[in-house]
């Protein structure tokens, strides 16, 4: 089976990505994953901006909700797909993976879109520094 975009100008084989939308499109339409998501809607962030001894910390407390449904994108390399991926569709198949967790909690796609962006560097003909790049890379792929 073959899915092509004629105006993109390519063709690409449709079961090489479909293992990973198939997975995902069940998981992020399951009850328990839009659960999550209304979780982490309810109740917000919480700034915590200073400790019991009065200093400083800026610290920004999120709820358990929302950490589950990182850790399911994350588990899911919505972050980090395409560079993991060979061919000429991997930067659709990450859309794809990203438009399909947004659909329950978009708020966690920020995160998984500065993991993917700043990686670009690497791979460009004239790279940021190697040391920036191994510190890039070992993080976020």
């Amino acid at each position: 089976m073959r899915a092509s975009n004629q105006s993109a100008g390519y063709k690409f084989e449709h079961s090489i990505l479909s293992g990973a939308y198939s997975y995902v499109d069940r998981l992020t339409g399951l009850d328990e994953t839009f659960e999550k998501a209304n979780q982490a809607n309810r109740h917000g962030l919480e700034l915590r901006a200073f400790d019991r001894y009065g200093m400083r910390i800026n610290a920004v407390e999120f709820h358990p909700a929302y950490h589950d449904l990182m850790g399911l994108a994350v588990s899911n390399k919505v972050h980090n797909f395409a560079w993991h991926n060979e061919g000429n569709a991997v930067h659709v198949g990450q859309s794809v993976l990203t438009y399909m967790f947004s659909q329950p909690k978009g708020g966690v796609m920020c995160p998984m879109a500065m993991a993917y962006g700043p990686s670009l560097t690497c791979w460009m003909k004239q790279p940021v520094h190697p040391i920036t790049c191994h510190y890039l890379l070992d993080r976020m792929l």
